[in-house]
């Protein structure tokens, strides 16, 4: 899966604290050629943990380790397992994963020495009588949850946070799907009760030591899959977007009480898994993933569905197919089963699980155009492994990055030693040339599934049969092998993942010069992805940090680009701009050394980048 650069063997560059400064630096020295250097005004990027990892470098891949002891050194953690009489032997056997990342940081680009990765991570409980666990949950309960943790963690695997949600609504039922950042300091998440993928939504402010996180309200949700702060214009959010079964609702976030409901019917046919609102919430788009995979693009205001691109090609409004350098194609191998439908800018992305399919799920892009009526996937990626190796039957995401990276998590279906297949769970940044620049692959689940997965011996096809009969068939999954299987209640999962940074990223694009100005062209991404663009500002500092010139701008929904434009008179006294500071709504800055001499700037400077604005149509939507 992974092949690390050549250069012998890896390099062991020790443990410690120490480790994390050095291991975090380098990804500044190497993330790209196009950018000064950045210094994040941020809190050290530390952990309580930095002692537990071991970590190695070869050929420009950095190698973490961690021991279920990563997660007991945090006191959230220790603390609930002491408190409801699990030993540390106990939890590290049973209830707590191992980890270990891998990353080359020439390949995650600009800022990423800093960033962050929110997720929930839960084991699950299955098949109880014939894979028993002995501890807290002895007998364990079908459909029930060994452990379940919301974790956040920096770049190189060291836990910024994690807190125990098992039994956050009732004794050993709660794991959380839908993860998303309301701001740099607070997840918001829906907890999954019983594997019912119903529940509540709650916030966890992470940043705080031992804070647990609180339900927003005591509304109890059709749906675990997804939730989306709704546009409030300057104001701080009030109400939240959030699926159903074949309808979308606004609500409280107070109450939890519905303000407004847009119900579709028969086309989702009881399977909303996301819901995106963007341009400020007059549009919708919408994934439905078991009705003819089908995702759709809705007019809220008017309550009219505006197109449709169907994976089973029944209820699509637009011909499916894929483009290879400019020309499409209709048909060929479309989605199915997809979750995490996102737009960025103007494509879509989504992780397509290829379910009932047969083949290894995969990463799409998906380039809409209703003028001339397509839905082209124009890039994918496929899991490289073979069915049932590379499939993951449920959950999954893929979240462009500032980067250009898709951030993507997905867990295979059956394990494979003699593949390196060996971890039940990855998180995953790709390329755009489909290389791995980021993992975090997670193990330990063997006391809860019968024991390790050491070998590929499978059981014979006489045993695969038999089980074959007896299984849901709606379900589709691949037979059960022992302890190498990963089905949807066994080993460590992830619904879906979260990437955010300590500070805007921001790096110089461009200088223009003319006859009467000089403009310094900057290019910023927002520190997390929100739907809508967010108020940002810029200031010249001289090497003393003393302002010198500011002005304000937005940053674009998304994360995408968003060009800033400092212009300056040529004539006039000369100064020493040190610094170009770009800072979000929260005080969060990155700082860029300009290291050159520049000139005074305009009395009146423009702000705001050049850029297609957010409530710009493309033919897509």
């Amino acid at each position: 899966m992974w092949a690390p650069a050549a250069g012998g063997d890896y390099e062991r560059i020790g443990g410690g604290r120490s480790v994390w400064r050095g291991v975090l630096a380098c990804g500044l020295l190497l993330a790209g050629a196009a950018f000064l250097e950045v210094t994040y005004r941020a809190p050290s990027l530390l952990s309580e943990q930095g002692d537990a990892a071991a970590c190695s470098r070869s050929g420009g891949v950095v190698e973490c380790s961690y021991g279920g002891g990563a997660f007991w050194d945090l006191e959230a953690v220790r603390g609930y397992f002491l408190r409801v009489g699990v030993s540390e032997e106990e939890a590290l056997n049973v209830y707590l994963p191992t980890y270990r990342v891998r990353y080359a940081p020439a390949l995650m680009g600009a800022g990423s020495a800093g960033a962050l990765t929110a997720f929930a991570l839960y084991l699950p409980m299955a098949e109880c009588e014939s894979k028993p666990v002995h501890g807290l949950y002895a007998p364990c309960q079908n459909n029930g949850t060994y452990s379940s943790f919301l974790v956040v963690a920096d770049v190189a695997g060291a836990l910024r946070a994690a807190t125990v949600v098992t039994d956050l609504d009732s004794f050993a039922s709660t794991r959380f799907d839908a993860v998303k950042m309301a701001d740099p300091s607070t997840v918001l998440a829906y907890s999954n009760v019983g594997h019912t993928e119903t529940g509540y939504l709650y916030t966890w402010k992470w940043d705080e030591p031992g804070a647990s996180p609180q339900r927003a309200n005591d509304a109890w949700s059709p749906t675990s899959h997804d939730v989306q702060l709704a546009f409030n214009g300057e104001e701080a959010p009030t109400h939240y977007w959030q699926p159903g079964y074949n309808q979308f609702a606004k609500k409280s976030l107070k109450t939890g009480a519905i303000a407004s409901n847009h119900d579709l019917g028969a086309l989702c046919k009881e399977s909303m898994n996301h819901l995106q609102l963007l341009h400020e919430d007059a549009y919708a788009l919408v994934s439905c993933r078991l009705a003819d995979h089908v995702i759709l693009y809705y007019d809220v205001a008017n309550r009219t569905v505006l197109w449709s691109a169907s994976g089973g090609k029944r209820y699509s409004t637009l011909s499916v197919g894929t483009e290879e350098d400019g020309a499409f194609t209709e048909g060929g191998r479309a989605w199915a089963g997809q979750h995490n439908v996102e737009a960025f800018g103007d494509r879509i992305y989504m992780f397509d699980n290829a379910y009932e399919t047969g083949k290894p799920s995969r990463i799409l892009r998906l380039r809409v155009d209703v003028s001339a009526g397509v839905a082209a996937v124009d890039w994918s990626y496929d899991i490289p492994f073979e069915y049932p190796y590379g499939y993951s039957e449920v959950y999954g995401d893929a979240d462009l990055l500032p980067s250009g990276n898709v951030l993507t998590n997905w867990w295979p279906a059956r394990l494979s030693p003699s593949r390196g297949l060996e971890a039940d769970l990855y998180l995953q940044e790709i390329t755009f040339e489909k290389e791995v620049a980021w993992e975090m692959a997670f193990y330990n689940s063997g006391a809860t599934v019968g024991g390790a997965c050491t070998t590929d011996e499978e059981k014979n096809e006489d045993e695969k049969e038999d089980e074959k009969e007896e299984r849901d068939e709606e379900r589709n999954s691949p037979v059960d092998d022992g302890p190498c299987d990963r089905q949807i209640n066994l080993g460590w999962k992830a619904y879906s993942v979260e990437r955010f940074y300590p500070g805007p990223i921001a790096y110089v694009l461009d200088t223009i010069e003319s006859s009467t100005k000089l403009v310094l062209e900057i290019t910023a991404h927002a520190s997390l992805k929100r739907q809508h663009q967010s108020p940002g500002s810029w200031a010249v500092l001289d090497a003393d940090g003393a302002p010198l010139s500011g002005g304000t701008f937005d940053f674009r929904a998304h994360q995408l680009a968003t060009t800033v434009r400092i212009p300056y008179h040529t004539p006039g006294p000369a100064f020493d701009a040190a610094t170009v500071r770009i800072a979000d709504e929260w005080g969060q800055a990155a700082d860029l050394d300009l290291g050159t001499r520049a000139t005074a700037p305009d009395t009146a400077p423009t702000a705001g980048g050049t850029r297609r604005p957010d409530s710009a149509r493309s033919n897509a939507y």
